[in-house]
């Protein structure tokens, strides 16, 4: 054998030897803040690294208004959003039009959770601003079924289109497929007769919504 080859191949032998092993280092797993999605396209972003303006409003946060319409309780958290009471008692007064940062209710994008809200069928017919356009009826949503509510308080027309040029509001909805909860706003008792035979069989989730509205007007 080639002597010249022996020692080559011990000399690397005692080199493979005397290498240390080094074991991977485990990493701890890093705990995430509140992560918003309006608004950007980049995952795991919170409010505070946003560069547009997003207000995050909890579930608490509409509770202590002490309002059960969403409209009203956010116009009472957010200094750029108007909830305005129509001039005309017509269908307005039932799919009230909302406006942010003084622009029409068209322009206010409407999502719930990550998607597009429909606009209803009513046209604005009261007022100057936003005259001829129709809103998203934010009422129809119930406040116990909300778990956060994410404004972009910032024009958002080249990510969402022209109906976003005064803002986005992201209604982000519970996750619980069971349990409920049962709200009155006042002391009356309303009692409804249930028949006891039905010719269909129920089926094993039941879904109600209900509302009642009354006012008393004083003629002076």
């Amino acid at each position: 054998m080639n002597p010249f080859l022996s020692l080559a191949v011990a000399i690397l032998a005692s080199v493979l030897i005397a290498s240390p092993a080094f074991s991977q280092e485990t990493m701890a797993p890093a705990t995430l803040a509140t992560v918003i999605v309006t608004g950007t396209h980049v995952t795991q972003r919170t409010a505070a690294e946003s560069q547009s303006p997003i207000d995050i409003i909890s579930a608490a946060d509409l509770a202590a208004t002490g309002s059960s319409e969403l409209g009203t309780a956010l116009s009472r958290t957010l200094p750029s959003f108007n909830f305005p009471h129509p001039a005309l008692t017509d269908g307005t007064s039932g799919i009230r039009p909302v406006q942010m940062r003084g622009l029409a209710p068209d322009q206010t994008l409407v999502l719930v959770n990550d998607k597009r809200r429909h606009l209803s069928a009513q046209i604005n017919v009261n007022g100057t601003i936003g005259r001829g356009t129709s809103a998203a009826g934010l009422n129809a949503i119930p406040i116990t079924a909300i778990d956060r509510v994410e404004v972009l308080r910032d024009g958002a027309s080249a990510q969402y289109g022209s109906d976003a040029i005064a803002g986005v509001i992201n209604i982000v909805l519970k996750g619980a497929s069971q349990d409920g909860s049962l709200a009155s706003a006042n002391k009356t008792r309303l009692i409804v007769p249930v028949p006891t035979r039905v010719a269909h069989p129920i089926p094993a989730t039941i879904q109600a919504s209900a509302a009642l509205h009354s006012s008393t007007a004083t003629h002076v």
